[in-house]
């Protein structure tokens, strides 16, 4: 059961990790001399909220991933972080800071 959970996580995290990377390909720099209007300015809020939406999926699946393997659950974002490390999953741990 839990391991169709993690299972299920990280298929989610995949999902969200393509559409991030679709929104990338059409990223066009912010010109912040430019008054956008609303319907430019959709992309920007698609990247972006994909990019959050990406993060949240991501530290959601390290959290189960951590209670599975270690039946623990750290108590704060660095302690996962070195847990995350320590199985190589991450590999700067200020980058996610």
């Amino acid at each position: 059961m839990q391991k169709d959970l993690i299972s299920r996580e990280f298929e989610d995290l995949k999902s969200a990790v393509n559409l991030l990377k679709a929104s990338v390909k059409k990223y066009i720099p912010y010109n912040s001399e430019k008054i956008y209007a609303p319907n430019e300015l959709e992309c920007y809020d698609s990247l972006s909220f994909r990019f959050e939406k990406t993060i949240e999926l991501m530290l959601n699946f390290f959290k189960g991933l951590e209670i599975f393997l270690y039946s623990t659950n750290s108590d704060t974002l660095r302690d996962r972080l070195l847990i995350m490390q320590k199985i190589k999953l991450v590999d700067n741990i200020e980058f996610w800071m």
